[in-house]
């Protein structure tokens, strides 16, 4: 049941795969008092390959609702969304469930039973049956926090 519930499909892309080359900082950037060996660099890296493992099966998508606030996903969270890393227990997953979407960790019980639990006290956990429509249509492979920025 659970490897029907997987999307497999990858959107087709034309595009070619480009790299962007960032400046890499080996310190960590304190936010507490002031480091004075802030100014060493390391290799740069390329940010496209570090977020994005399968560029033809991936999305970003923005967050809406509180449900996954535990996992530091809020409203406006931009979530790295890839159709081709199959989840596991534990893993954040853009999910359709009864025509519905919504992001839930998706988390598998000692009996096999399958959740989907919100990372939020307020969403109860949803427990899966053969009743329902659920489709996973990627897992979140991580989520990017854009603050006072408005080119994103």
């Amino acid at each position: 049941m659970l490897e029907n519930l997987v999307d497999r499909g990858v959107p087709e892309n034309n595009e070619e795969d480009k790299s962007l080359l960032i400046p890499f900082i080996i310190t960590y950037l304190s936010c507490g008092f002031p480091s004075p060996a802030a100014d060493y660099l390391e290799e740069p890296i390329d940010l496209l390959s570090t977020l994005v493992k399968h560029p033809k099966a991936t999305v970003l998508w923005r967050a809406g609702g509180d449900s996954m606030i535990g996992r530091h996903i809020d409203v406006g969270t931009v979530m790295v969304i890839d159709k081709m890393v199959k989840p596991k227990s534990g893993d954040a997953v853009a999910v359709r469930i009864n025509g519905e979407m919504c992001v839930r960790e998706w988390v598998v019980d000692r009996d096999g039973r399958v959740f989907l639990r919100a990372c939020n006290d307020n969403y109860k956990p949803i427990e899966l049956n053969e009743f329902m429509e659920v489709e996973i249509k990627g897992t979140v492979v991580c989520s990017i926090t854009i603050q006072k920025a408005g080119w994103l």
